[in-house]
């Protein structure tokens, strides 16, 4: 597994309240961390020069042995390794917040079958999907009011499907390098309950309660 270099991640924070490291990640895509030497490390220190590595802490690609393949931290955070805010649960598809929202409620659709590329889903999941992204997209609009609910599918840095749902005003809001590198956890919360509310509003039985 390749270590990533401090110009790719600038920033790595820890949450008391969350009890798991958090990493910054490009264009709002996600990457494993974990801790080098847990039980000595004691709590992080602010990063005074960007780099990566700090205070015996390590940040890796979410990659890791899964039955004969590798794991995506998309896998690892449906499965409960990593720490996630559901807003949608069901037997092929969940979304969650991204921790680095390009505007607040910045939302993930992820498939539970670990897919490289859109366009390697089968038919059926892809419209499974993309049902998925119309039911949490218009939540996302109840729940902000935003002129559009953006949507866009990168998958550069992760190799797992995923769609980006944005609320925005103007096209340029959707744009990646504008996303928030340090939200709050409180404010993260609270977007993604704005989204489970609106959700239970519009009748959605697959809301997730977290």
């Amino acid at each position: 597994m390749r270590a990533l270099a401090g110009v790719e991640v600038e920033e790595l924070l820890r949450h008391s309240d969350e009890a798991m490291y958090r990493a910054k990640r490009l264009a709002g895509s996600a990457f494993r961390y974990h801790q080098v030497g847990a039980s000595d490390a004691g709590p992080t220190s602010p990063a005074s020069n960007g780099s990566a590595n700090r205070e015996g802490l390590g940040v890796e690609c979410a990659l890791t042995s899964r039955g004969g393949r590798m794991a995506s931290v998309f896998t690892k955070i449906i499965d409960g390794e990593l720490p996630g805010r559901f807003v949608w649960k069901d037997d092929r598809a969940v979304a969650f917040l991204t921790i680095n929202p390009v505007k607040p409620g910045h939302t993930l659709v992820v498939p539970r079958d670990e897919v490289d590329h859109w366009i390697d889903l089968e038919p059926d999941l892809a419209k499974h999907v993309m049902g998925v992204c119309h039911g949490v997209g218009r939540a996302i609009h109840q729940a902000f009011r935003p002129k559009r609910v953006g949507q866009a599918i990168v998958g550069i840095e992760v190799p797992h499907v995923h769609v980006h749902l944005i609320p925005i005003d103007a096209i340029a809001d959707l744009d990646f390098s504008k996303a928030d590198p340090n939200p709050k956890p409180e404010d993260l919360d609270v977007a993604a309950e704005r989204i489970r509310r609106a959700l239970r509003d519009l009748g959605h039985a697959e809301v997730a309660e977290s």
